[in-house]
């Protein structure tokens, strides 16, 4: 195997994730390989971070309810699980908090599902990034996170934002599960 071209090597001992070797024989591809990397070095704080607020928000809280519901059940096999909401569901065979007793919550989960649209939809980007730091800390390692598309569009950047928050995270984002479409699923490495 024969070097075709260097690139310099750029670092940025804050934010640095490891190393990228780019290999390909067609030096163009290289060259456009290095350019999309170098755009994703430029905006990766830009996909968590848009500083936009959702001041509209049209919540429909019993469809929302209903989809939580449904998730629940759909994820019971994957063991215990925790509802981080805006309100309690009735009824819902699972241990649930509200977004401001989540301090309360002591030991990990299996799976954590977030139901937050209101209170975070006035947020500043920064107090949302804070806000699932402190969610994705209740997780097991091998453990799931569920971000409905009904929390991830209140999100910098909705679920663009939200896979990028995760991955900045060391948190795997997994294939979508059948029945569970719209969407971001992640592991705890």
């Amino acid at each position: 195997m024969k070097l075709l071209k260097s690139f310099s090597k750029t670092q940025d001992l804050e934010t640095s994730a490891g190393t990228v070797y780019l290999v390909n024989e067609d030096p163009n591809q290289l060259q456009k390989d290095v350019e999309f990397l170098r755009s994703i070095e430029k905006r990766a704080f830009q996909l968590v971070l848009s500083e936009e607020l959702h001041d509209e928000v049209n919540i429909e809280e019993d469809k929302i309810s209903s989809e939580i519901e449904s998730l629940i059940n759909d994820i019971k096999a994957y063991g215990n699980c925790l509802l981080v909401s805006e309100s309690i569901i009735d009824n819902l065979e699972t241990s649930q908090v509200l977004l401001e007793d989540l301090d309360g919550i002591k030991g990990k989960f299996d799976c954590i599902v977030v139901n937050l649209n209101r209170s975070i939809s006035n947020k500043k980007d920064d107090e949302t990034v804070r806000i699932f730091l402190n969610i994705f800390n209740k997780v097991k390692v091998g453990g799931l996170i569920f971000i409905p598309q009904t929390t991830y569009d209140f999100m910098p950047n909705s679920r663009l934002g939200a896979e990028a928050l995760l991955t900045l995270l060391d948190f795997k984002i997994e294939l979508p599960i059948h029945k569970l479409n719209r969407m971001v699923i992640a592991s705890k490495e």
